[in-house]
């Protein structure tokens, strides 16, 4: 994944909103340096921020952007280092880019959450080292009081549902401590209990849990369809589907990764839903390096991709990302998470501004340095072209990214002579190439065989390794499915032809035709 680093922000910041409105990415509040609140705001245009000055701050307030087009600010910590709450709510106007403030909270809060319910009006809850209580803005200028919570709540999840309803549930009370949460709060109906959560619990998210930006377009007629990272306490996470009020597990094609190479990756952030593109990404952290799941939730078991970063030259700062216009997420600002991910630094935030190349998949899977890679690649490709022309084997168009030529004739038999014939017929009748974690280990138990003899059947045959063997089983899946399919998307066409990483299709498809799928699309006729 390619990550471009933009321009600072002005104001280094963490605690702050972050959304995206007249396709300008905003920031607003936060702490500064010293775990000061700052009284400003900053949006992304002309390829430089351009700074604003707040009515009041928001330190970890609630923040909502609404159908109105403006966006709704309210609440945060009323003196430096986190400390108290406030009642200050303003509006913010997007299109003058001004704030306007007009009212108070019923109840002084931070690390609150809201969502908009028909008629405009906004629902509140959540609260941080105080009591909380539901209230309810009437979309104008007044807040009026609900009632009390049975289970007070930091940042709970709130879900709009049919009905001019909410569910409300969390996984941390409000004072950040874990609770089991089997239960969610309703506005018009008893608390509906969720058999899901009795094994997978919602991660423990503390920033932007608004699940506006995790609803996502089905194709069908559900209008509050939402996805949701869960985990079941052991070490794995999933992703719940929310349909109105039924939570189950999307089916995925495979497991969520929890590993790369030998690090833990971390998944603590809101599933961010591109409704234009119809997939969804789920941010993590990876020591020093930036992960993006990407969801491909309109297919049945829905495809999964890890994005990931090179590793970058100094531990990763982290804060929510927002999708841009493009299709890409943007990070802006932040805590400095340490390489253990159990600490933040509140008083240094960061100003850094990141962008994750994961709209454009097919410029962004192939960054400049691989470049000299793909052009050598290409040449090779051309000279196993001509050398498939008098290859011996079927016909078949085996490893055309090497140099293919057979064995001598009088070359001396080998210990794995006649293996060759057995591993192709079992690739061919099998299909082994389809399953994405395929070693080589794999094929040799399935002949009954070591593995050494395998590679080196493979090596001696068609000069090639064993995975580029398998990966050039999968491109030429791919083309057939192109032919059939000549509109699937990229990442449906690299899971459904055993490609865990889209990125990684992306090169063995260039580097195996010389052309991106899209060029051999055109260029085929498909």
């Amino acid at each position: 994944m390619e990550v471009r680093r933009l321009p600072d922000l002005n104001v280094p910041r963490t605690g702050h909103a972050v959304f995206c409105v007249n396709g300008e990415v905003t920031v607003v509040g936060g702490h500064t340096s010293g775990f000061v609140p700052t009284q400003t705001a900053e949006y992304f245009a002309g390829g430089k921020w351009n700074l604003m000055s707040t009515v009041y701050t928001h330190d970890d307030g609630l923040y909502l952007p609404l159908s109105s087009g403006k966006v709704l600010l309210a609440g945060g910590h009323h003196e430096p280092l986190g400390i108290g709450q406030t009642f200050r709510a303003e509006m913010y106007h997007p299109d003058t880019h001004t704030f306007g403030g007009f009212g108070c909270l019923e109840q002084k809060r931070s690390m609150a959450c809201g969502a908009e319910i028909e008629g405009g009006k906004v629902v509140i809850a959540g609260n941080w080292y105080a009591a909380d209580s539901l209230e309810i803005f009437d979309g104008k200028e007044a807040f009026r009081a609900l009632g009390s919570m049975t289970d007070s709540l930091t940042s709970p999840f709130m879900v709009p549902v049919a009905g001019g309803d909410v569910l409300i549930f969390g996984a941390n009370d409000n004072y950040g401590h874990l609770r089991h949460c089997t239960h969610a709060r309703r506005l018009k109906a008893p608390p509906l209990y969720i058999s899901l959560f009795e094994k997978w619990q919602p991660l423990s998210v503390f920033e932007g849990k608004s699940m506006a930006d995790s609803r996502i377009d089905m194709g069908k007629k559900e209008e509050f369809t939402y996805l949701l990272p869960v985990h079941d306490g052991k070490g794995k996470v999933a992703v719940a589907l929310l349909r109105d009020t039924l939570f189950s597990l999307l089916p995925t094609a495979t497991p969520v990764p929890m590993r790369l190479g030998g690090d833990t990756i971390f998944y603590d952030q809101m599933v961010i839903s591109d409704r234009k593109a119809k997939r969804a990404f789920l941010p993590a952290i990876c020591k020093d390096r930036f992960l993006v799941l990407s969801i491909d939730y309109t297919q049945s078991p829905a495809p999964l991709t890890l994005y990931y970063s090179d590793r970058m030259p100094r531990p990763s700062y982290w804060n929510k990302p927002v999708l841009t216009p493009e299709g890409h997420l943007m990070l802006a600002g932040g805590i400095l998470r340490l390489d253990d991910i159990s600490a933040a630094n509140n008083f240094k935030p960061s100003a850094n501004v990141f962008l994750l190349c994961v709209g454009d998949t097919e410029t962004a899977a192939a960054p400049a340095a691989w470049l000299w890679m793909i052009v050598s690649l290409a040449v090779v490709a051309l000279i196993a072209a001509l050398g498939w022309l008098f290859a011996r084997r079927h016909g078949q168009q085996i490893c055309r990214a090497q140099d293919a030529a057979p064995v001598s004739s009088d070359a001396p038999a080998a210990p794995y002579a006649n293996l060759l014939p057995k591993v192709c017929q079992l690739m061919e009748q099998q299909q082994l190439y389809l399953q994405p974690d395929l070693k080589v280990s794999d094929v040799a138990a399935a002949l009954s065989t070591n593995s050494r003899y395998v590679s080196e059947c493979i090596k001696a045959e068609y000069n090639c390794s064993f995975i580029q063997f398998v990966n050039s089983y999968r491109i030429n899946h791919a083309k057939k499915m192109l032919r059939q399919q000549p509109d699937i998307k990229i990442i449906a066409l690299a899971t459904a032809s055993g490609f865990s990483v889209e990125s990684t299709f992306f090169r063995a498809f260039r580097a195996v035709t010389g052309m991106t799928p899209r060029e051999w699309i055109a260029q085929n006729n498909c």
